[in-house]
């Protein structure tokens, strides 16, 4: 079962269309793609990463052009997957961002 916390701080502006009050989820997520996630450790700090199923990509902004977030979905994070917590992708992302 996925353990939910609740950003209680905005987000920085921009980073993925985070908006206060997003609940945050421990455990995969439910299928492949980006999503808003956030370390365990330091909620308020909010970053895009791709989950392929098997582990987080490394931290990606929406700042970021989209061969430096192509990359970044290469890499593997350097934190382990139990220390990432992903939200739920706003209402307001395009369709072809949802898998």
């Amino acid at each position: 079962m996925n353990e939910a916390t609740t950003l209680d701080q905005p987000a920085p502006r921009g980073i993925g269309g985070m908006r206060m009050g997003m609940k945050f989820h421990s455990g995969p997520p439910p299928s492949l793609g980006w999503w808003p996630t956030s370390l365990c450790e330091l909620p308020i700090t909010t970053f895009l990463r791709w989950w392929n199923g098997e582990y987080w990509s490394g931290p990606a902004r929406e700042s970021d052009t989209p061969l430096q977030a192509a990359h970044f979905a290469q890499e593997k994070s350097i934190f382990q997957n139990h220390e990432i917590q992903w939200a739920h992708r706003p209402d307001d992302w395009p369709e072809r961002s949802r898998t």
